[in-house]
């Protein structure tokens, strides 16, 4: 009876695990990955047009200014974690996920190579 308690109980975390796994990925699907604004109030200027938020833990945040920083393309960086002025400026945006970049009017949500490249040649970086 024990055993098949444990493998009950088992079943049921490995439901539970996978239902919010499904949930997480959904919201992450809905949430817009592209948008257009005015972006000047998280420290976007026509000087510095580049602006990204970060945590040290994540790989595609690493990979983002890895690249930008092999293209020589000047950003700012704002770490999410060991900054609370950046943490603020971050829960503005409303994003739930790292990276998000800001390139002038446009915020990107990851690192989606393409459209960074994209919006850097638009600017003419």
């Amino acid at each position: 009876m024990n055993i098949l308690k444990n493998n009950n109980v088992q079943a049921i975390l490995i439901f539970v695990v996978v239902l919010i796994t499904a949930l997480v990925i959904t919201k992450q699907l809905k949430e817009k990955k592209v948008s257009q604004g005015d972006y000047s109030s998280y420290g976007v200027t026509k000087e510095s047009p580049i602006v990204i938020f970060s945590v040290q833990w994540c790989p595609a945040c690493k990979a983002l200014k890895s690249y930008l920083n092999t293209e020589n393309v000047k950003y700012i960086n704002l770490d999410v974690e060991n900054n609370e002025n950046a943490t603020i400026l971050y829960k503005k945006t409303g994003k739930e996920s790292y990276p998000v970049i800001i390139i002038a009017d446009t915020m990107i949500v990851g690192f989606n190579k393409r459209e960074i490249v994209n919006r850097i040649n638009i600017l003419k970086l």
